[in-house]
């Protein structure tokens, strides 16, 4: 197993959990909950590990709101079907000195992550409404008074029972459900 793969797979891991939520710090208890009950990777107890790694290596930043990814960092998109490989995770460097430093910035707030093409990027076509999913989460979010943490949830949860669907369809299914009207979310995803 080379550095590289295990880098590739904490990117993909941080991408998985953050992208879509905004700037929003989860909690050491909302991560672990998300990984083992929500996205069924890890055992509770291995969800708590891969956390503590990810934090005693710098990739996570306990911050006053939560835990954050580190601030500036390239995270690579996932390929459909993937999932986190344990052992990988566990034994993942920490950050390249190519990556910020994340010293003494426990006190900011998270910024945007910068999200790098996957090498298995041009086996798919790009998602033309894959822009509109911080829109549709707030407006969705807005429209139906779920928090947008919620919203997300509840998309990746319909992301896991169907399979190839993209985090947008998934996110307008979450709307249809909660009975919003669908031109506004059709709107929002036709203008990007």
């Amino acid at each position: 197993m080379s550095a590289g793969a295990s880098t590739e797979e904490v990117r993909r891991l941080i991408s998985s959990t953050f992208h879509g939520a905004g700037n929003t710090n989860l909690s050491r208890g909302e991560l672990t909950r998300l990984w083992s009950l929500e996205f069924h990777w890890f055992s509770p107890v291995d969800a708590l590990s891969v956390l503590e790694k990810m934090l005693d290596s710098g990739w996570l930043v306990d911050s006053v709101g939560g835990v954050i990814p580190l601030e500036g960092m390239e995270i690579s998109l996932p390929p459909l079907g993937w999932s986190p490989i344990l052992h990988q995770l566990m034994n993942s460097p920490g950050p390249s000195k190519r990556e910020p430093s994340m010293s003494g910035s426990a006190e900011k707030t998270p910024s945007l992550m910068v999200i790098s093409e996957s090498e298995n990027s041009g086996k798919y076509p790009p998602d033309w409404a894959e822009g509109s999913i911080p829109v549709l989460i707030s407006i969705i979010s807005e429209k139906s008074g779920l928090e947008g943490k919620e919203v997300v949830r509840r998309a990746q949860r319909k992301r896991r029972s169907l399979g190839n669907v993209t985090l947008w369809m998934s996110l307008a299914l979450v709307a249809r459900e909660q009975g919003l009207d669908m031109t506004i979310i059709d709107s929002a995803i036709g203008a990007n």
